[in-house]
């Protein structure tokens, strides 16, 4: 066997050499494509997030809309469920619900005894008796109205939450949910409940 011959059995591979090469490459290349699905997953639920968003901005301006033009009312919670159907998103895909709730702030007599000991701490502090008295009897007498002031907001402010509900990618049946809180105020119920205050107090 000349020197040629044997260099060249030396230069060349074995079969198992070459399956195992072609495992490696497969492998890596499976992973490469998972990897390049699983991105293209993240970016297609970026853009259906995106395009909810822009949905719940719609619908809250057309709530704020509804609630300048007729207000609500003294009403309780309400509830109201709909579809994007109208912007060309299909009804079962993308959908909306809604709750306003009225808030609920601490009761009146709570508020006030909190706004007369934090009097009395400062007056405390300032280390004059005379003016810790009278800041004690001042600040009883800015928040003597205190419950009217609750009433007020508690039936002017709703607390609305939206819940948007839009597909993403990767099930049939996988559905994301974007909520948003917002806070409405309904002017009209504010005049209402301020001239039916005063007239309670100026009543025989």
């Amino acid at each position: 066997m000349t020197a040629r011959a044997r260099h060249g059995r030396q230069a060349g591979f074995t079969l198992l050499e070459i399956m195992i090469s072609l495992a490696i490459l497969f492998g890596a290349l499976g992973m490469y494509l998972g990897g390049i699905s699983q991105a293209r997953t993240q970016v297609d639920n970026a853009k259906m997030l995106s395009i909810a968003t822009n949905l719940a901005r719609l619908q809250m301006v057309e709530l704020e809309a509804h609630v300048r033009d007729e207000g609500f009312g003294l009403n309780d919670d309400e509830k109201d469920c709909g579809d994007f159907e109208d912007y060309g998103y299909p009804e079962k895909k993308w959908s909306y619900c809604w709750v306003s709730e009225k808030v609920e702030l601490p009761p009146a007599q709570e508020m006030t005894e909190a706004a007369g000991a934090t009097a009395g701490e400062m007056g405390a502090g300032s280390g004059s008796s005379a003016s810790s008295g009278g800041g004690g009897l001042g600040a009883m007498a800015l928040f003597g109205q205190v419950d009217m002031v609750k009433n007020v907001l508690e039936q002017s402010i709703r607390r609305v939450t939206l819940t948007v509900t839009y597909p993403m990618r990767g099930a049939e049946e996988r559905k994301g949910k974007l909520i948003v809180v917002a806070y409405f105020t309904d002017p009209k119920v504010v005049d209402a409940t301020i001239q039916m205050g005063a007239i309670k107090d100026t009543g025989p």
